[in-house]
C-alpha cells in the first residue's frame, strides 16, 4: 500500500481524489486525515524500515504521503491535509536519541504546502509516557510541528480514571498552543 506496488498507492490517491472533490465544499469537514494508526512496511520483509520509528515515517510513510498530497492538490489545491506519524513514534528512549526528530523530512507534497498540513498525534499511557504529558507535547510534537512548519492535531486520547487518582489529559496541556 505504501510503497506503490501495481499502483496501489496511485489508487489510494485517486480515491483521496474523489473524496477531496466531493468535501471541498463542505463547511463541517476541516481535513483529511490520509490515514489512522498507520502500520508502514511489511515487518517481515523490512522489520527495520517498518519498526523503527523514525524510518517507519521518513522511509515507509513519506513517500505514500507525497502520492497522496499530488492527488488531493489536484482535486483541491486548498485542502487541509491531515498527516499522521506511527503510533509509537514518540516512545520514550527513542526520541531522545534522535534529538526528537520523527523521520518525516518535509511536509506531505513538499515545503510548500506547509500551511495546508497538520501533523496528527494520539497519546494513550501507553505507549507514551504518562509520567509527563507537557513534555510529550513541548519536547516531541511541537518541535517536529515546528520543523517542518506545519500544524499539529491530536486526533485521539483518553482521560484517565479519576477513581485512580489521575488527572485528566485536557487538564495537563492547552490544545494546539504551539511553542
Amino acid at each position: 500500500m505504501y510503497t506503490n506496488e501495481n499502483g496501489l498507492t496511485d489508487g489510494w490517491g485517486r480515491a483521496w481524489a474523489k473524496i477531496a472533490d466531493k468535501v471541498k465544499d463542505l463547511n463541517e469537514v476541516i481535513g483529511l486525515e490520509l490515514t489512522n494508526e498507520p502500520m508502514p512496511l511489511n515487518p517481515y520483509t523490512g522489520p527495520l524500515k517498518a519498526l523503527v520509528p523514525w524510518l517507519a515515517n521518513g522511509k515507509g510513510l513519506m513517500p505514500a504521503y507525497d502520492i497522496l498530497s499530488g492527488y488531493i492538490r489536484e482535486a483541491d489545491e486548498d485542502a487541509l491535509i491531515v498527516f499522521p506519524i506511527v503510533t509509537w513514534s514518540d516512545l520514550k528512549g527513542h526520541t531522545e536519541d534522535l534529538g526528537f526528530t520523527d523521520g518525516f523530512e518535509h511536509p506531505p507534497g513538499g515545503e510548500e504546502y506547509a500551511n495546508k498540513t497538520v501533523l496528527a498525534y494520539h497519546y494513550y499511557p501507553p505507549p507514551q509516557d504518562s509520567s509527563n504529558i507537557p513534555k510529550y507535547i513541548n519536547e516531541f510534537i511541537n518541535p517536529n510541528a515546528d520543523r517542518l512548519s506545519t500544524g499539529m492535531l491530536l486526533t485521539e486520547t483518553m482521560s484517565h480514571s479519576s477513581s485512580t487518582g489521575e488527572v485528566s489529559i485536557l487538564n495537563e496541556f492547552e490544545a494546539g498552543k504551539g511553542s
